[in-house]
């Protein structure tokens, strides 16, 4: 007990460790692989936390129904899909429109949410991991020349003394490299030649664009699980759509009032159930 106790700890510091902020990175990887990435997990605790320990949906039950069997018929429509209709259109007779207008989305917000800051956090770990085999500790050299210490004239100059060594030393070790290797591959797809100093700067750059399209497919990402195709780019038409004092009743983006479907078999008798529910 004791001991699995210490590995969940370990695990637990590892992970903190990793979002822990670097000499290495500036405001924008921070907003990337720190701010949001935080942000995100703290949404996906507290929404598993109301999914999971709290009650996500109250449905509209019939007087019958004992307290088992509302219980049965909310935890059956949250899981199996509740779908929305606008108040004022009327409900589809054919059960296969009904499916066409289905949620399936609010059970999985949590995961999704989990799996974005992920993401969010990928392009710092490929840049620590390599950084590491140029050779150069850039987190140190740069944490090094930033330390308080350096005010005094001494200390600055044995600071200037042993970084320039140290990257003199690195420089020259790359040269050495090149000449026996004529090129080297980044991912299979990053091709540097002969001038193998530039490594540190092209990762830095490769890095710097996976930021860029980590954004991209995040949007694209989330219209494909949201099931917005009316909406090309939802979080711009959701701030329209606010702006222009739109909310769900019209939209219908995450609709807090929905409708269930549901058959109970009672003595070989199939009964079916159309109820209404409200999502929290």
């Amino acid at each position: 007990m004791v001991a699995g106790s210490r590995v969940g700890l370990h695990f637990l510091t590892s992970a903190l460790r990793l979002l822990e902020p670097r000499a290495d990175d500036d405001f924008i990887d921070r907003l990337h692989y720190l701010y949001t990435s935080i942000l995100l997990l703290m949404f996906a605790l507290l929404v598993s936390a109301k999914q999971y320990v709290g009650h996500p949906i109250e449905c509209f039950v019939p007087a019958q129904f004992t307290r088992a069997m509302e219980q049965y018929t909310e935890s059956y429509c949250y899981v199996d899909r509740t779908y929305w209709i606008p108040f004022q259109d009327h409900i589809p007779h054919r059960l296969d429109d009904r499916e066409r207008k289905q949620i399936g989305y609010y059970q999985w917000i949590p995961f999704g949410l989990a799996i974005s800051a992920l993401m969010f956090h990928l392009p710092a770990s490929v840049w620590r991991m390599l950084s590491n085999q140029s050779g150069l500790n850039v987190s140190l050299v740069l944490q090094t020349a930033c330390q308080e210490q350096n005010i005094d004239p001494n200390v600055r100059d044995n600071t200037v003394d042993i970084l320039s060594r140290h990257i003199d030393d690195v420089l020259q070790y790359q040269r050495e490299f090149g000449t026996k290797r004529k090129h080297v591959f980044l991912f299979s797809l990053l091709r540097i030649g002969n001038v193998y100093g530039s490594y540190v700067t092209v990762i830095y750059m490769f890095v710097k664009l996976l930021h860029l399209s980590n954004v991209i497919l995040q949007f694209y990402f989330l219209n494909v699980f949201l099931e917005t195709a009316d909406y090309p780019l939802f979080g711009g038409h959701v701030l329209y759509d606010l702006l222009q004092d739109r909310e769900w009743p019209d939209s219908g983006k995450f609709p807090r009032v929905t409708l269930c479907d549901f058959e109970i078999r009672v003595l070989g008798n199939i009964h079916r159930y159309f109820l209404k529910s409200v999502l929290f």
